[in-house]
């Protein structure tokens, strides 16, 4: 009886077919959706992705100011630096206040420290030569009798007694003895002398003077001259304590020529 039926059993064969088909149509649709918020998804991690490196790579806001950290160790020393040149002579400063001092008779000497004193100098020259009249040979001198002249020269000889006889020296080496000797013009200095050839370079200090402070009087003695002049000059055209006697080569020299005599000696 089932054989028999055949159009019915075709239309149920087609009524599940269109069901089938419509299944399958469903399923293309979901699979579509599904494929559409996959790409959406996926387009969307990849935007994420690149506006997460754009912010990476934008500065972000000052953050707090972090603790100081601890100092590493030291390094090594460096080399010394060459020298640098030899600055300019800086201008002469003020004179000092005079440096105290105190007398006793004819001795003299200077604080050289708070509370330390120097020694003492005696400013009384040895005793000259009693009598006007001077013996040698066995002819009697009358000293008021010989003529002065003035001014005195270099090639001048002066007359002294050594060893009990009468001797001749020049006037020249009597002021490289002198200066040879330190004679200060009675003040109790320390002095320094150096003789350069036919220069001659005197330095005058109180005692205990650093070399190179600005506390130094300086003259030069200059014998070059071919007539026997000697031209003695002081450094900056001044007797005042204001220069360094580490400078007397770099310093100017203004004095006068007469004969060898020095006004202000």
């Amino acid at each position: 009886m089932d054989r028999l039926n055949i159009p019915g059993q075709l239309a149920i064969l087609s009524e599940d077919v269109a069901q089938l088909r419509k299944r399958a149509s469903e399923e293309k649709v979901a699979q579509a959706l599904l494929d559409a918020a996959l790409a959406a998804v996926s387009d969307g991690v990849i935007r994420t992705e690149r506006r997460i490196d754009v912010l990476a790579r934008e500065p972000g806001p000052q953050g707090v100011q972090g603790e100081r950290g601890p100092d590493g160790d030291a390094g090594p020393v460096g080399p010394q630096g060459e020298a640098g040149p030899q600055g300019e002579p800086g201008e002469p400063g003020q004179i000092g206040p005079m440096p105290k001092h105190q007398w006793d008779g004819p001795r003299l000497r200077f604080e050289i420290a708070p509370g330390k004193w120097g020694q003492w100098a005696n400013l009384r020259g040895p005793a000259g030569i009693s009598g006007a009249v001077l013996r040698g040979n066995g002819t009697g001198l009358d000293v008021a009798a010989i003529p002065e002249v003035t001014p005195a020269m270099m090639t001048d000889q002066i007359t002294v007694v050594r060893d009990g006889a009468l001797a001749q020296i020049s006037v020249s080496d009597l002021m490289v003895l002198m200066l040879a000797n330190g004679i200060s013009e009675g003040e109790a200095l320390t002095v320094k002398i150096d003789f350069e050839g036919q220069m001659i370079y005197r330095g005058e200090a109180v005692p205990g003077a650093d070399e190179a402070a600005p506390i130094w009087r300086i003259r030069r003695i200059d014998m070059t001259a071919d007539d026997g002049d000697v031209t003695i000059s002081w450094a900056g055209g001044t007797a005042e304590f204001i220069h360094a006697w580490t400078d007397r080569f770099m310093l100017d020299y203004q004095g006068s020529s007469l004969n060898g005599v020095d006004d202000d000696a």
